[in-house]
This record gives C-alpha cells, sequence and structure tokens, in this order.
C-alpha cells in the first residue's frame, strides 16, 4: 500500500478559502428551501454558470459536477457530443 494524498480542514481552508476549512457552502435544515440553478442567465447569450453556489447543499463535490454540467451545456448549444 503506498500513501498518496491526505487533507484536512486547513486543506480546504488554504487553497479555497473555506470559512474554517468547510467544504461545504450551505446548510441544509428542514425548512430550507432547495437551491438550484439553471445554469444560464437570462439575456446573456454564451454565459454559463457553475461552482458551489448554483446548487445545495453546495460544496466542492457540487462545484466539479456543475462545472461539468456547465460545459455539457455549452457542447449542446454547440450542437457537439456531450459524451463526457
Amino acid at each position: 500500500m503506498e500513501f498518496l494524498d491526505c487533507w484536512t480542514p486547513l486543506t480546504y481552508e488554504r487553497y479555497c478559502n473555506a470559512y474554517h476549512g468547510s467544504y461545504m457552502s450551505f446548510v441544509t435544515t428542514p425548512e430550507g428551501k432547495q437551491i438550484r440553478l439553471k445554469g444560464k442567465l437570462k439575456g446573456i447569450d454564451n454565459l454559463y454558470l457553475a461552482g458551489q453556489w448554483t446548487n445545495s447543499p453546495g460544496g466542492l463535490p457540487v462545484a466539479v459536477a456543475s462545472g461539468k454540467f456547465a460545459v455539457q451545456r455549452l457542447l449542446k448549444s454547440l450542437r457537439r457530443d456531450i459524451n463526457i
């Protein structure tokens, strides 16, 4: 077995400027509303949104996924193959 990588909350704070090392951007509560943006803004062509604030509960994994979805929207608008 070989050790490859390790991270701590301090890693998230150092590399992502996350508050107290948090990897999540929202706290979900039973009364809370799910946040989900479409990834496009009306009236602005060729702008695709991605990031940890576009979907709840947010966080770094959500930011990566929203980046993938933004690329898929872009490729679809260009009528290219979207199998990524």
